[in-house]
């Protein structure tokens, strides 16, 4: 008891977070990095967020890319954020009986001469008298020749005098095609006036495909609706148009990708930023072919009545070689450059008949082996709590070091081992991978899609 006084009289209190990395050395980085990552997440839960922070910013040491440490000490900052918040509320409370001063409240105003003097004027409406719209008249086939000659040298101007001069003439598509070619040079192109070229072709359009048409030339049209919605400045529409069009004509799926890679790189994305309904989500981990191999495979929904669903993933997207679709309900797998340090992947499924379709997406994303260092492999895209929700990690033995965590499942396969984890059970937390200890050739391939089936029931 002497003893306790003695040491409570001295001030001493137990030592937090030891920043001194060095004593855990002897460890691989991945455990190290689990070990903290728990530490600190066992540090938030007891509502010692200083120390957490100290613990993540610990974590950022080690492995700067670190986008779960990242997302724990936003969490950390903005629950004391809040905290302060309430004692300043509170503490104003307390000493004013409100939030704001009495002077700031206008319910101690009288109405009284010395408020001013107001008249109420009424104006007729002048008549609407609409602007004076100047048409081209049909053109000639040598001003035709002439407009095409000048807009050699790329004068948006020129090109979109070209693509009235067309019109004028009633070719449509040449038309379009001057137009848009004048809006990729100059976006303001879209305020002048088009002598209603869009919006009659549109309407055209729209009569054509009311009417039911064969599947290939039907792909055709909502092609041509889709660029149109583009030039207009609707991108709902664009998405939609030119997902059927791909979807009923796969010729024309190179074209509309282009579309659509050029939409996501302008970040106009935010009607489209919602997390998907994903029922079951598999990710594996391998080196093969001399590269960094993601494997992933997931059946979804997506949030938005578009059909685009991003899907992310915790690393930088810099890093990736290549994007491969295998058979699935997915056109495209369109990658993000808007973003830093992390991967964003938009999903385009096939356009479904149903009221509530659900697709199954296969990717094998091919990264740089010299471009990334570590890996996690944690999911943020579903529910914590979704039991379908699996990693799985393959190497050889010698890649697991001592203390690397203990699957769920586990088998081995051609000298290799595989190693799954249900990240349900840890809140999508899954292990972090310092990938030179698995840049180890395998003697014989693994066919990674049936050893991502071989985890809990199949998808």
């Amino acid at each position: 008891m002497l003893f306790g006084a003695m040491v409570a009289l001295s001030g001493f209190s137990p030592a937090g977070p030891s920043p001194d990395l060095q004593q855990y050395q002897r460890l691989p980085l991945s455990v190290r990095l689990t070990r903290l990552t728990n530490a600190g997440i066992g540090l938030f839960n007891r509502r010692r967020y200083e120390d957490a922070i100290t613990v993540f910013e610990s974590i950022f040491t080690l492995d700067p890319k670190n986008l779960g440490a990242f997302f724990w000490i936003r969490k950390c900052r903005d629950v004391l954020n809040r905290e302060r918040s309430e004692w300043v509320k509170a503490d104003l409370y307390r000493k004013r009986g409100s939030l704001t001063l009495k002077e700031s409240k206008y319910d101690n105003w009288v109405w009284g001469p010395t408020v001013g003097h107001f008249e109420v004027r009424y104006s007729k409406p002048k008549p609407y008298i609409p602007p004076v719209r100047m048409r081209h008249s049909k053109a000639s086939d040598d001003q035709i020749v002439k407009a095409r000659e000048a807009t050699v040298g790329g004068d948006p101007e020129k090109l979109f005098e070209l693509a009235m001069l067309l019109w004028s003439r009633g070719e449509k598509d040449p038309a379009i095609d001057a137009y848009e070619s004048a809006m990729e040079k100059d976006p303001e192109i879209a305020g002048r006036d088009d002598e209603g070229l869009l919006a009659t072709v549109a309407d055209e359009l729209a009569k054509e495909l009311a009417k039911g048409l064969p599947s290939g030339e039907a792909g055709k049209q909502f092609m041509q609706a889709g660029r149109l919605s583009r030039l207009q400045g609707d991108p709902q529409g664009m998405i939609q148009n030119l997902v059927k069009a791909a979807t009923l004509d796969p010729q024309l799926q190179d074209k509309i990708k282009n579309y659509l890679e050029e939409f996501v790189t302008s970040g106009k994305t935010a009607f489209l930023m919602k997390v998907p309904d994903i029922f079951s989500f598999r990710q594996a981990y391998v080196f093969e072919d001399d590269e960094d191999r993601l494997y992933l495979k997931t059946t979804f929904s997506p949030g938005t009545p578009f059909p685009m669903a991003p899907i992310d993933l915790m690393f930088d997207w810099t890093a990736i070689k290549g994007v491969d679709l295998v058979a699935s309900d997915v056109l495209f797998a369109i990658m993000d450059p808007t973003v830093k340090d992390f991967t964003r992947l938009w999903l385009v499924p096939k356009i479904k008949d149903k009221a509530f379709p659900t697709f199954l997406a296969k990717l094998r994303v091919r990264v740089d082996k010299d471009r990334l260092s570590s890996l996690d492999l944690s999911n943020v895209n579903v529910s914590p709590d979704l039991p379908d929700n699996w990693c799985v990690i393959v190497g050889t033995d010698s890649s697991f070091g001592v203390g690397f965590p203990t699957p769920e499942f586990e088998d081995s396969e051609n000298s290799l081992k595989i190693k799954a984890f249900q990240l349900g059970r840890t809140n999508g937390r899954a292990p972090s991978l310092t990938l030179r200890d698995f840049h180890i050739p395998a003697q014989k391939p693994l066919d990674m899609w049936r050893a991502i089936d071989k985890v809990g029931s199949g998808i």
